[in-house]
């Protein structure tokens, strides 16, 4: 929830409260994006960028993957899950949405499989 936000994307040093770079790059992705017309390419274009200057920048990939699963590209999304998931093991909503896929597609076994 709100803490995990809090703790993810805040440094806390010295009595300061200072953003990441992570949370930087979400909000400036949010904001380029509500001004675009083709907001969801757009999106994925700003996080495939973050994610080239961070490669470990894990909420980047479900939030990538998050807009792929919209777009119906499944393959796309399960691999930018995946990846989130191999980055960050307590992703509660790459996981999930990986299960939704899996078990909405013909990837039933695989979805078995991740329970």
């Amino acid at each position: 929830g709100l803490q995990t936000l809090y703790d993810r994307y805040f440094i806390h040093l010295e009595g300061r409260r200072m953003e990441t770079p992570q949370a930087f790059y979400m909000r400036v992705a949010m904001g380029l994006c509500l001004s675009e017309e083709n907001k969801e390419q757009k999106a994925i274009e700003i996080y495939k960028r973050a994610i080239t200057k961070n490669p470990n920048f894990a909420d980047a990939y479900t939030n990538l993957g998050n807009l792929q699963k919209e777009q119906r590209k499944y393959e796309d999304a399960i691999r930018s899950y995946e990846k989130a998931i191999s980055l960050d093991e307590t992703n509660y909503i790459a996981y999930n949405n990986l299960g939704i896929i899996c078990k909405s597609t013909t990837r039933q076994k695989e979805y078995e499989k991740r329970l």
